[in-house]
């Protein structure tokens, strides 16, 4: 028995689908993202006034110890908006809009003006600029699901995928989330694989992809776990995404009992270490028991030009190879 063989044997059924959807995005490398950063991003802590001096904001709350002892994500939930029930009734009677709650991060979208923002009381929260950063896409090729393994699927076999498959793992039981530009639910190789879908862009039940990149991603899954459910928050299109529907994504994401999430998105911090918002957030993740799989980014060769959440600590970051076993230039590291 080889040792791939005996580590797979040995490893629960979501720990070897993250295992291959790692190496499968590893050997995909047109599927990454960059998110890119304006320069001075990493502080964002000065919110710019917008047209017609209101301007969205973040207001952050401590979060110190947020997911310790947590159980079930639906108490993590209610406990996080019923902390932030004051911050909501302040920031109400000094006039500021409040547009979304999160639950994850423990933060509230809001909007007032410069003078409102500025009287905001230290103890109440953390100020942040609203972090409008556009997603570019690399690539639009789909990828489909294979029924078999020949010359054009070296990706597959290179991870000895087939052999998994022999063995008769195939990824049952888990659910995939795929925080991207949505999904061609008509395709015959994905038809019927959808457990749920959500628009976070357009602010619609049907998640549709107008690009195909989210698509292409759902294939990759397809190929590796074909008997995973897939989850898919439309978080892009057109080439454009922000983060807070990434952010809206993973909660959703969660919220449906999601095993992995995905995320073939980056942006470039000013250090790459893990301590940018985006990263932070998403670490969390790991403590309520779901993995974080995150594309580094197309910024290479330079050192430390993997991008967020890649960086994060808990999060599982995936770079790009060639069919020779090669870092490519590009891919961020």
């Amino acid at each position: 028995m080889s040792v791939l063989r005996e580590a797979t044997l040995g490893m629960s059924i979501r720990k070897r689908l993250v295992i291959l959807t790692v190496i499968s995005l590893v050997l995909f490398p047109q599927f990454s993202i960059n998110l890119i950063a304006p320069s001075g991003s990493e502080g964002m802590q000065s919110p710019v006034p917008a047209e017609g001096g209101l301007m969205k904001f973040l207001l952050e709350l401590p979060s110190e110890g947020l997911y310790e002892g947590v159980e079930a994500v639906s108490g993590l939930k209610e406990w996080v908006l019923d902390q932030q029930k004051a911050a909501v009734s302040h920031l109400r009677e000094m006039g500021i809009q409040v547009l979304e709650q999160h639950w994850l991060g423990n933060f509230i979208v809001a909007r007032g003006t410069p003078s409102q923002i500025a009287d905001l009381p230290d103890e109440l929260g953390r100020v942040r600029s609203y972090p409008e950063r556009p997603l570019t896409q690399d690539s639009l090729t789909a990828i489909t699901p294979a029924t078999s393994y020949g010359s054009d699927d070296w990706e597959m076999t290179m991870i000895r995928a087939d052999q998994v498959h022999d063995m008769g793992y195939y990824g049952q039981g888990t659910r995939v989330a795929i925080l991207d530009s949505g999904i061609d639910a008509d395709h015959p190789k994905l038809s019927g694989r959808i457990i749920a879908q959500v628009d976070l862009v357009n602010g619609d039940s049907v998640a549709e992809d107008t690009d195909g990149h989210g698509t292409g991603l759902a294939g990759i899954v397809a190929k590796v776990a074909p008997a995973a459910g897939l989850l898919i928050a439309k978080t892009g299109e057109g080439g454009l995404s922000y983060q807070i529907p990434l952010i809206s994504g993973a909660e959703w994401a969660v919220e449906n009992g999601a095993d992995v999430i995905l995320i073939a998105s980056s942006l470039r911090p000013a250090r790459a270490d893990g301590s940018d918002w985006l990263s932070a957030t998403m670490d969390g993740l790991s403590s309520l028991g779901v993995t974080v799989v995150a594309a580094v980014g197309n910024e290479g060769p330079g050192e430390t030009s993997v991008g967020s959440p890649a960086d994060g600590r808990n999060v599982i970051a995936v770079g790009a190879l060639s069919q020779m076993y090669q870092i490519l230039p590009s891919s961020s590291r």
